[in-house]
């Protein structure tokens, strides 16, 4: 990366290498090089944008937004600038003013795939899920080979209970890019899961966590299919894994609440109960299951 950066800066402007002679550049990261960069040269629109997606990056979203928004000034007609801005103001949650920012990259460029698929995402979070599919087929329809877009677009899918469907794009991601094998498994056997393909589920499940065994997701959902095949113990330790991982994972309390409970082993399970309503007290599930086991005879 920093070679692609430093051809860019001497191809790009040579004279910058002139005007910050005197200038020590600490390399620590990228975020401190652009920095500086972009305090020589703030009408330069390269510094602006690598730093704002730079701190984006790293979740800082509202430093992130002066860079994003001077980009936008230094280059409204490229669609790159918008795109960058809309990224960053979904991190800060202004979701409508991010859709804005994608339309005007549409606008501009009606054949930008990422900007449909981040309009798509966008309108997934305001809980517009047959927008959502359609920016996401357009996305695929600009490039088939976009395994990305077909990821989020089995997401979308899947919310839509569209499950057979959704399956397929992720199949078809895992075949068009390696990379996403992890996301593709994970995303297959919860899909099966929801299908109640219990068996064919725990493979792809086996697969994602051999890939990222740090997965929380992959953990809790896997603890699942496992118990409803009749492996209790494999599901208590996954569970177990996924609070490791993730200790406020409400669900993955409750659900190993409600193992070590069919196990008689109650004072653990209240204490996962109690754990999942001190995350969320509102949790239905879990203050019944609590109230269940504290009136109830201690001797399973």
């Amino acid at each position: 990366m920093r070679v692609v950066l430093a051809f860019l800066l001497a191809a790009e402007l040579c004279i910058f290498v002139i005007r910050t002679q005197t200038l020590i550049l600490v390399w620590h990261n990228d975020e401190i090089l652009w920095r500086a960069v972009r305090d020589q040269l703030p009408d330069w629109e390269l510094p602006n944008r690598l730093l704002a997606l730079g701190l984006l990056d790293h979740g800082k979203g509202h430093e992130a937004l002066e860079s994003a928004q001077r980009y936008v000034q230094i280059a409204p007609q490229q669609r790159v600038s918008h795109n960058t801005l809309g990224l960053v103001l979904i991190q800060l949650g202004r979701l409508q003013d991010a859709v804005e920012q994608y339309q005007e990259a549409l606008r501009i460029s009606p054949n930008y795939a990422e900007a449909q698929v981040n309009l798509g995402a966008a309108m997934g979070k305001l809980g517009k899920a047959e927008e959502a599919i359609q920016h996401y087929e357009e996305a695929l329809r600009i490039r088939p080979d976009y395994a990305e877009a077909h990821i989020d677009l089995g997401i979308a899918l899947m919310q839509q209970n569209r499950i057979p469907e959704a399956i397929r794009h992720y199949e078809q991601a895992l075949q068009i890019n390696p990379d996403y094998a992890g996301a593709a498994h994970l995303n297959i056997a919860n899909a099966l899961l929801l299908q109640g393909n219990l068996l064919e589920a725990i493979p792809h499940y086996e697969e994602a966590l051999r890939i990222d065994p740090d997965d929380a997701e992959a953990h809790d959902n896997f603890g699942i299919a496992l118990a409803k095949t009749g492996r209790i113990p494999e599901a208590i330790e996954h569970w177990g894994q996924a609070l490791k991982i993730n200790p406020d994972d409400v669900q993955a309390h409750y659900n190993l609440g409600y193992a070590l409970e069919g196990q008689g082993r109650v004072p653990e399970a209240i204490q996962q109960y109690e754990q999942a309503l001190r995350i969320r007290p509102d949790f239905t599930a879990a203050s019944n299951a609590l109230a269940r086991l504290q009136v109830a005879p201690t001797g399973r």
